[in-house]
C-alpha cells in the first residue's frame, strides 16, 4: 500500500468512520452486553477481556457484520462508495475500533 493510499484511508477513517462508531457507542455496547449474556461470556481478568473480545470480533460473523452494518449504514452515497472500494480494510479497521471501546468501556 502507497503512502498516498494509506493516508487517505487513515483521512476517511478518522474524519468519517470513528465519529460513526462514537455516536453509535451506546449500541455498541448495548448489543455487546447482550450478547455477552446471553452466551454466558466470562472474563477472569483484563487479559483474559481483551483476548475474548478481539476473538470474538474476528471470529463471530455474526456480530461482526452486525457492528460493521450498524456503521456503514449511516454513510452517504459518496462515503458508502470510498467503503466499498476498499472494503476488506475499512471492516478491518472499523472491527479494530470498536473491539478497542468495547474493552476500554466494558465493567465501567
Amino acid at each position: 500500500m502507497q503512502s498516498s493510499e494509506k493516508s487517505s484511508l487513515e483521512t476517511f477513517q478518522t474524519e468519517t468512520i470513528r465519529p460513526i462508531i462514537k455516536s453509535k457507542n451506546d449500541f455498541i455496547m448495548t448489543f455487546f452486553t447482550n450478547y455477552k449474556e446471553a452466551n454466558k461470556i466470562v472474563f477472569e481478568n483484563e487479559a483474559d477481556k481483551k483476548l475474548k473480545i478481539e476473538k470474538l470480533l474476528k471470529s463471530d460473523s455474526y456480530i461482526k457484520n452486525i457492528f460493521i452494518g450498524a456503521i456503514i449504514s449511516n454513510l452517504n452515497a459518496d462515503e458508502l462508495a470510498v467503503f466499498q472500494e476498499n472494503k476488506t480494510e475499512f471492516s478491518k479497521r472499523i472491527i479494530g475500533i470498536i473491539s478497542k471501546r468495547i474493552f476500554d468501556n466494558f465493567g465501567k
